[in-house]
């Protein structure tokens, strides 16, 4: 029933459209194995348009959601991202694109049909991918194109050469930013939250991300960010992956804590909290402060 509807939804797109546009469908692997369904739509001389999923489309079909309203979304999402004057030319330049190369964690185990064809470099129970940034002019958020082998050839470098341009790169493009969780959820819940939550601004816990909170997990690999942070607190951090956006630095935990309650919480957070593509792993690590070396446990 799903690829019927998606086929009406398609076909209906192409009508509401007409000439002159070609739309096209394939299945598109996502972060830890999902493959969604989505949607090109492109004009003229447009050598790049966004890709519009249409699986929460079949979802608002079977909510009785109008079809009409729904094809009106999806022309919507494309006129409003399309990119008509975008040249992507520049890609096949590794000199142009070499200062946009970043990276991003994903979980190894859940991603391994990918990473066959990816450049990766493992990184305890994860590894590190790399992608470029792509400067849309219509660009609402970051843009990112995912390096695949083949580019590697096309440029004619290796891993090494890009992962040391986005160990570089990544800091400098995304800095990283730790604010405490109670400041958090103030920002979240204006008003004098130690009337709401028994705890206060000593509570030892910290969100770890990026500025831009997309793919901030990676934040964990950047230089002395980890190491800084443990020394200002005069203590070892618990890291947990929250997802692969941020994740949690506990500080002042003492040595006797009971790490299994640690690996379940975070376990039960990632089936019950955060979406399928969105979990980076269901382990702890911890960062030692003497060390200054990330370990699982």
């Amino acid at each position: 029933m799903e690829n019927s509807i998606m086929r009406l939804i398609t076909d209906s797109v192409k009508e509401r459209l007409g000439d002159g546009y070609k739309i096209t469908t394939q299945d598109v692997t996502k972060n830890n194995g999902l493959v969604l369904k989505g949607l090109t739509i492109k004009h003229g001389t447009e050598n790049i348009c966004p890709t519009i999923y249409l699986n929460s489309f079949v979802d608002d079909y079977l909510n009785n959601v109008p079809l009409e309203k729904i094809v009106e979304h999806i022309i919507h999402i494309y006129q409003e991202h399309k990119s008509d004057y975008y040249d992507i030319s520049y890609f096949c330049c590794f000199e142009k694109i070499k200062g946009k190369i970043i990276y991003q964690l994903i979980n190894t185990d859940k991603n391994k049909d990918l990473l066959k064809v990816i450049p990766s470099i493992s990184y305890l129970d994860l590894s590190i991918i790399f992608k470029v940034i792509v400067d849309s002019p219509n660009a609402t958020g970051i843009s990112t194109i995912t390096i695949n082998n083949s580019y590697l050839e096309m440029w004619n470098v290796t891993v090494t050469d890009i992962h040391l341009l986005a160990k570089e790169n990544t800091p400098r493009l995304m800095p990283a930013k730790i604010k405490n969780i109670f400041n958090i959820m103030q920002e979240l819940c204006p008003g004098n939250m130690k009337e709401i939550f028994s705890f206060d601004n000593a509570l030892p816990m910290y969100v770890l991300t990026n500025t831009n909170c997309v793919n901030g997990s990676c934040c964990i690999l950047y230089p002395n960010v980890l190491a800084n942070f443990a020394d200002a607190v005069d203590s070892d951090i618990y890291v947990l992956p929250s997802s692969v956006h941020e994740t949690i630095l506990l500080t002042g935990i003492p040595n006797h804590l009971d790490t299994s309650y640690l690996k379940q919480m975070v376990s039960e957070v990632n089936t019950t909290e955060v979406s399928d593509e969105e979990i980076l792993s269901d382990s702890v690590y911890l960062f030692s402060k003497e060390t200054h070396t990330l370990s699982q446990i």
